[in-house]
């Protein structure tokens, strides 16, 4: 995964824990949210039950092995720490070592979701600094915001907090839903390979980390001559879920470009994860940069 700084990411953990061992083991709460359960009787009340938001920690390990033409093999290795409380912070840590010099050097960075604070916080064991963003209220979501330095940029868009939104920084963008990433958008003239409609296959249940999970395979296929190759390549996703969780246990990613990378749960927390996991080590030096609201660019136009 590129070590791109800042990077925002969210996660979402998936509520409405589907396994007992769940509600026993979970450190979550309540939430606001509700779900309908149907009535033996027509004109009885309907029961409203809240649903759960699990809270957890968890440790997955990535294998990426790159086969060349000759037959020798690269293999690459990172780790990722991911982490959801009661209150819905989140947190996505990854370490990964990069070459430095005629060694190896590893490598942590960290982004951190608040929605209590409205922060975003981003951190690495490189630079050992600690940059907080602080958003505008849920209330106030609305409209284009700018950073004091004007490196950073939020344009909510009238259909924000729900799906639309748009963030940009330097020539970057992408979108924003509730603290979403930030990507780099093709320009509409570059062609975009045509893929057939993936297939997808049901792999039944396994266990995993103790836990029931469901597999799917989705096989794409690129038509030869799609992207300058002589012959069709076929692309396999296979991702096993378990109920309750906003992530897979265990997730194949098989590509004949970039070879075949694995991810695998190697430790897995049920429990409310502590404050002090959300927030940067103490010796970090910590920059805090509030946004202000600016009107917005006409469309086609830049950022002032």
């Amino acid at each position: 995964m590129p070590l791109s700084f800042p990077r925002l990411l969210s996660f979402l953990a998936v509520t409405l824990l589907g396994l007992p061992a769940f509600g026993q083991l979970t450190g979550s709460s309540l939430d606001s949210h509700v779900v309908v359960s149907e009535s033996n009787s027509k004109n009885a009340p309907v029961a409203h039950h809240p649903i759960r938001h699990q809270s957890y920690t968890v440790e997955l390990k990535t294998t990426t092995v790159q086969t060349l033409s000759d037959g020798t093999t690269i293999t690459r290795e990172s780790t990722e720490i991911r982490a959801s409380d009661s209150q819905r912070r989140t947190l996505f840590s990854t370490t990964q070592k990069t070459p430095f010099g005629d060694q190896q050097k590893t490598i942590t960075t960290v982004h951190v979701n608040d929605p209590v604070e409205s922060t975003q916080t981003d951190w690495s064991s490189q630079s050992k600094v600690a940059r907080v963003l602080k958003l505008p209220t849920q209330d106030q979501q609305h409209g284009c915001w700018q950073s004091e330095s004007g490196n950073m940029h939020i344009d909510y868009g009238v259909g924000h907090p729900v799906s639309s939104g748009r963030v940009s920084i330097g020539n970057a963008s992408g979108g924003i839903g509730g603290g979403a990433g930030f990507s780099t958008t093709l320009p509409s003239s570059m062609p975009r390979p045509i893929h057939e409609r993936p297939t997808s296959e049901d792999l039944g249940t396994t266990t995993i980390q103790g836990l029931e999970a469901h597999g799917h395979r989705f096989t794409t296929v690129v038509p030869a001559g799609q992207i300058g190759n002589d012959k069709p390549l076929m692309r396999v996703n296979e991702s096993w879920m378990a109920s309750g969780l906003g992530f897979p246990l265990r997730s194949v990613n098989d590509d004949p470009q970039s070879g075949k990378s694995t991810t695998e749960v190697v430790n897995l927390d049920l429990s409310e994860p502590p404050l002090s996991a959300f927030l940067p080590p103490d010796d970090y030096k910590v920059v805090v940069e509030e946004l202000h609201q600016v009107t917005c660019p006409e469309p086609g136009m830049p950022w002032q």
